[in-house]
């Protein structure tokens, strides 16, 4: 995963990034077939979660929303693979998101943040306009 910038505007001085994002775009990388990062090529050891026995495969899961909890997206990701483990079932999930309580998660189910990476962060454009 190429990491450049691809533009830049000035901004007036009132100007948040954080507080004025439209939309996050976050991808979680995923590799199934393997038991060990040793077992992946030696340029995507630190970007990605190495996951699962089979063939080497890379999954890239994207999770767009304007705000995200702190750690929401490695919960997610690691309840998702959790399923595909069968450690837990569909049911579970929708019992985690019907308690509203981040303690109510497993601590053993969150993904590590190695392959968790902000994509895109989307701005109104009159935000990004100057007061010349």
């Amino acid at each position: 995963m190429a990491q450049s910038v691809l533009s830049a505007c000035r901004v007036s001085s009132n100007f948040h990034a954080r507080y004025l994002a439209r939309a996050r775009t976050y991808v979680y990388r995923v590799a199934t077939g393997c038991t060990t990062y040793s077992d992946l090529p030696v340029f995507e050891r630190d970007l990605c979660w190495a996951n699962w026995r089979g063939n080497l495969r890379f999954w890239e899961l994207e999770f767009v929303s304007r705000s995200f909890l702190y750690k929401q997206v490695r919960r997610m990701v690691g309840a998702l693979v959790a399923i595909g483990q069968s450690r837990l079932q569909p049911h579970h999930i929708q019992e985690l998101l019907a308690a509203r309580d981040l303690m109510a998660y497993p601590p053993n189910i969150m993904a590590p943040p190695d392959g968790l990476f902000l994509k895109h962060v989307e701005y109104y454009q009159s935000d990004l306009e100057t007061e010349d």
